[in-house]
């Protein structure tokens, strides 16, 4: 019996360190909606193209992506990342505009809570409104970031996360340009009080004067990540486990 408890108290770091990259977890998109901006394809739950390439044919879309509710636990992290390429395009970045929400039982795009970013601003949508969730009506600025060149078309690596701290938020937004697309923005905000720690869509604007003839969303991406720490300790004992045994 010594034996055998002494095998499971070794044992234990390898459940814990398991558990916790079990907790990591992928979610999937599992429809798209899009209220305005006809028309539109989707590919598969992780890609999303709007407007047929028609001069200004993407303009005045919003869209988003629903997948299953997900309440952050203290140290928790939600991040979406997607790959976003424009065809056509002006230099009005503040009509691109993406973020994580909370739909707060809304069977429509309007009255959701949580976080969006906006060229290089960030705003949290105020409790409650009565504003669609791309508005800037029923908001408040937290706060700003910096840009970098001139937006317009080409291909983005878009990434916005949501990292719950105690009763506090961080928020984090980027929209960086691959290959010849210079244009680079980058807005955070640290210990905000937020008005909802569940999210459950992924949500982007097209605006009215940015000019897109057609936006493909690829390689869309919602992960979860558990408390940083959690991970750091349970990796700790993983090697001082194998350092012993190795003796």
């Amino acid at each position: 019996m010594k034996t055998t408890r002494s095998t499971l108290i070794q044992a234990a770091p390898f459940f814990f360190f398991f558990n916790t990259l079990i907790n990591a977890q992928t979610i999937i998109v599992s429809e798209w909606h899009v209220p305005s901006g006809n028309p539109y394809t989707t590919g598969s739950a992780g890609s999303i193209v709007v407007g047929d390439g028609s001069m200004d044919s993407a303009n005045s879309a919003t869209f988003y992506g629903v997948f299953d509710e997900i309440l952050l636990a203290d140290g928790m992290t939600i991040s979406l990342n997607a790959d976003l390429t424009l065809a056509g395009g002006s230099i009005h970045s503040n009509q691109m505009r993406f973020g994580v929400y909370d739909s707060d039982g809304s069977s429509t795009d309007i009255g959701w809570l949580g976080y969006f970013s906006q060229n290089n601003l960030l705003r949290e949508r105020n409790d409650p409104n009565t504003n669609s969730f791309a508005s800037t009506g029923g908001t408040q600025t937290l706060g700003t970031g910096s840009e970098q060149n001139t937006f317009g078309n080409g291909n983005y690596d878009l990434a916005f996360s949501i990292t719950r701290d105690g009763n506090l938020v961080d928020v984090l937004a980027t929209l960086t340009g691959v290959g010849s697309t210079t244009y680079s923005s980058m807005r955070t905000v640290s210990g905000d009080t937020p008005n909802t720690f569940t999210f459950d869509r992924i949500g982007f604007l097209l605006g009215s004067s940015l000019g897109v003839d057609q936006a493909t969303l690829s390689n869309v991406t919602i992960n979860t990540v558990p408390e940083p720490s959690a991970l750091a300790m349970s990796l700790l004992s993983l090697l001082t486990l194998l350092r012993r045994q190795r003796r």
